[in-house]
């Protein structure tokens, strides 16, 4: 169910004088909840995603860095310099 249906049935229920019915404001407060969940795991999700990037771009950053200096150790070695 989401916020569209639960609006679908209000109306039902008003016209059926269940507008007050707390089940109604207790369905409400569950689809609320749910959509609050939802767009927090999205934010979590987004968050991990850009921690997984730059965590393997800093790990690509550390190869490159100790490869150009394994070529200069092997520059220095041969007497390249």
């Amino acid at each position: 169910m989401n916020l569209s249906d639960w609006y679908d049935l209000n109306e039902r229920a008003e016209e059926h004088g269940l507008g007050d019915d707390p089940e109604l404001a207790h369905l409400l407060h569950i689809l609320q909840f749910k959509e609050a969940v939802a767009r927090r795991y999205r934010r979590t999700m987004d968050e991990l995603n850009a921690w997984e990037k730059n965590i393997a771009k800093a790990v690509e950053l550390s190869i490159e860095v100790e490869e150009a200096a394994e070529r200069r150790r092997g520059a220095e070695v041969r007497g390249d310099e």
